[in-house]
């Protein structure tokens, strides 16, 4: 059964919204994508752009010539929610992954600083960092990236632990 996804809606302002879209061109050949992305593309996204985009899927399954467009839901913190779109464009020229992901802002702003709060607001960018703690488990740094009058601020969020670093 196809999802009905142009009645989705989603408004809820409490979670960071990270949107990771990954592009993949066809091979040599043409009969397959690349294994690994060709291009990377990290931002930051307002309820309102994650609903958009969200609501566009079956915009995307009418264009033909192969084209199709499908969406997933997965557990978040916000709840069941879509989160992995992959998008084949017309006569296989390209594929987008986009991956949605959420992240809960009061939990960060209980250990930010005011400078952490302020790039926390304005951020538009970010970027990740996976490693091993020291207890063998893999954790994730996530550095919120904004640009104020051509100067570049960042601030790094480490998920494992649950605070800013530094």
């Amino acid at each position: 059964m196809a999802e009905n996804w142009r009645d989705f809606t989603f408004d809820n302002n409490r979670y960071l919204i990270l949107k990771e879209k990954l592009t993949y061109f066809p091979t040599s050949s043409g009969k397959s994508f690349h294994k690994n992305p060709d291009e990377v593309e990290r931002k930051i996204v307002e309820p309102e752009h994650y609903q958009n985009y969200i609501t566009s899927i079956p915009f995307f399954n009418n264009f033909g010539y192969g084209a199709y467009c499908r969406g997933v839901r997965t557990y978040t913190q916000a709840g069941y929610l879509p989160t992995n779109i992959t998008t084949v464009g017309p006569n296989r020229c390209e594929k987008n992954v986009v991956v949605f992901r959420f992240i809960d802002k009061d939990r960060m702003e209980e250990q930010a600083g005011w400078r952490e709060k302020e790039v926390m607001r304005k951020a538009k960018q970010y970027e990740t960092e996976r490693y091993t703690n020291r207890h063998g488990f893999s954790c994730e740094r996530i550095t919120l990236i904004t640009e104020d009058d051509g100067v570049t601020h960042s601030a790094t969020y480490d998920k494992g632990l649950e605070r800013w670093v530094d």
